[in-house]
């Protein structure tokens, strides 16, 4: 006789370690968006650290490694681009005085400085969040896949 019991789509949350079916599927869009933000492919392991203080710890210190590499990045592009706008050209055959690499070396000036300024914002949010301030913010604007 068959069974008439139906498979509980939400029980490999059930153990906290294995996410939601939502955020385990990750496109191949997401993919590269979550390597880049979160140093990882998927959001496994920001899933597991919501589970642990110790997890939470190691995730939080590997992303605060990671914008901290960028925050330094970004201050030596800062400092190159900003010598190269003050400054004169050198030598004569490579004058960036003229307008198409005056263009591209303000356009490198203003984007180290955009991804200074939010790593510098990322990182104050790491540095003064927990993983109950981050559950319960998932809750509210996730509820379907983090209860």
């Amino acid at each position: 006789m068959p069974s008439t019991e139906t498979a509980d789509t939400r029980a490999p949350q059930a153990d906290g370690h294995t996410p939601p079916e939502a955020l385990r599927r990750t496109s191949l869009s997401m993919s590269p968006l979550c390597f880049w933000a979160l140093g990882r492919p998927d959001l496994d392991d920001n899933w597991r650290s919501l589970q642990s203080n110790e997890a939470f710890e190691t995730v939080r210190n590997r992303l605060c490694s990671i914008l901290t590499s960028t925050i330094t990045t970004a201050s030596v592009l800062i400092g190159t681009s900003s010598i190269f706008v003050s400054a004169g050209s050198p030598v004569p055959y490579f004058d960036y005085s003229l307008p198409a690499p005056r263009c591209l070396l303000f356009t490198s000036l203003m984007l180290a400085m955009i991804a200074m300024l939010t790593s510098v914002s990322s990182i104050i949010h790491w540095l003064h969040t927990d993983r109950h301030w981050i559950q319960e913010a998932a809750t509210l604007y996730c509820p379907t896949c983090c209860q």
